[in-house]
């Protein structure tokens, strides 16, 4: 009679999605940080092996997420589990966890362990309702703050005065900017 090896069951295999919503997060590292740290002691207690990690800055919302779509391809090559810190990390849009739910592919979020299929939903579409209140709540405060004459939008990279008093002297501009070439003119005719 043979003797049988002693067989050991193969770590459990985990891709990593991380995500914050603005640049700022991104930048910090506070945000994806964290995120890191809940799935890495998630992984090691339970001696899985982490294949890759995919992070990016991008709304919940955009059903558009490059490192989303390849962390989705990594874990269907690998035959690994998708694993978040948390459920929102995945995203606030319904139609796009059902798909995934219903796409047969293993995901974990750290923050609830417990959920099934039904619960996911049900984040999903609470999420995706918070997301709309705030949306909301944004919207109107942008709106109260243009009413009392504050400037909303993106900020300038020189404010226009500082703009007109720098162009105003020739020596202060760069020797490319003061080249002796004549002024551009259109080439277009238009119906002459």
């Amino acid at each position: 009679m043979p003797i049988a090896r002693p067989t050991f069951p193969r770590p459990q295999r985990f891709v990593a999605y991380h995500r914050v919503s603005k640049p700022e997060q991104g930048q910090s590292g506070l945000g994806l940080e964290s995120q890191r740290a809940l799935v890495r002691n998630y992984i090691d207690e339970r001696s899985g092996r982490l294949l890759a990690e995919f992070s990016e800055v991008a709304s919940g919302r955009w059903a558009g997420r490059r490192r989303l779509r390849e962390a989705i391809k990594t874990c269907s090559a690998y035959r690994a589990t998708l694993i978040l810190a948390t459920m929102d990390r995945l995203a606030r849009n319904v139609r796009m966890i059902a798909d995934l739910a219903e796409s047969g592919l293993d995901f974990v979020a750290v923050d609830f362990l417990e959920a099934n299929r039904f619960m996911v939903h049900v984040l999903a579409a609470l999420a995706e309702y918070e997301s709309n209140l705030i949306s909301a709540r944004v919207k109107k405060g942008l709106a109260v703050a243009r009413a009392k004459g504050v400037r909303t939008g993106r900020p300038r990279k020189c404010p226009p005065a500082r703009i007109g008093a720098t162009l105003s002297t020739p020596r202060e501009l760069p020797a490319s900017a003061t080249s002796t070439r004549a002024p551009m003119t259109s080439r277009r005719s238009f119906g002459t």
